[in-house]
């Protein structure tokens, strides 16, 4: 079994029954899904097999209390993800084969933080990165509202398009930034925060 997804213009291909019905219930990638042609950017898959060690730590974090690593190991990347209960979500990614191997724990706050890793971590390459950001449309342009969380990004959007006539939501906690012939291009993604809002668009950054 296999979805094809198709985000800020990259493919990626979801396999493995299991897998593909997990990413399947995430409310945010329904906009996303193409038809399965072509060959993708990255395959995810469910991995049958154990996951590497790591070698380096590069961060550990803690929200809500589930505690993530992420590093390398010997072939590219691990990411793990530790719930207070219940086995661990564990990713690691091939950085010569583009492929990102799932295994473990697919609750779905769980997963649908791993993908925005393995996304981000596989686009890299292709001058695209997450942004941490409230995000407008005005007059056909994105415009970026960036802060720490809690300071306000989302009630100066929602300012906007109570009092901008035309003013849209693209995307509320995690749009891409793709440079796309040198200029810079705004996509909405399957990730928004606390706000569902999930659209398969693009436009040029103005702000």
């Amino acid at each position: 079994m296999i979805h094809d997804y198709l985000i800020a213009g990259h493919r990626i291909r979801v396999e493995g029954e299991r897998l593909v019905q997990a990413v399947d219930a995430l409310t945010g990638f329904i906009p996303f899904k193409v038809m399965a042609d072509g060959e993708p950017l990255c395959h995810f898959v469910e991995s049958t097999t154990e996951a590497p060690l790591f070698e380096t730590v590069l961060y550990t974090n803690e929200i809500d209390g589930i505690v993530s690593h992420f590093g390398r190991y010997n072939n590219g990347f691990l990411f793990v993800m530790l719930p207070p209960e219940g086995e661990a979500l564990e990713l690691w990614l091939d950085k010569n084969k583009q492929v990102a191997s799932f295994k473990g724990n697919y609750n779905l706050r769980l997963l649908r933080f791993a993908c925005w890793i393995a996304y981000g971590v596989v686009t890299v390459p292709f001058k695209t990165v997450a942004i941490h950001t409230s995000t407008i449309v005005c007059e056909g342009k994105a415009i970026l509202f960036l802060g720490e969380s809690g300071t306000g990004k989302s009630t100066h959007t929602r300012l906007w398009r109570e009092n901008i006539q035309g003013t849209v939501l693209l995307n509320d906690d995690s749009p891409i930034l793709r440079i796309i012939d040198g200029e810079p291009w705004i996509y909405g993604s399957p990730w928004s925060g606390k706000t569902p809002c999930y659209k398969n668009e693009s436009y040029p950054l103005a702000a």
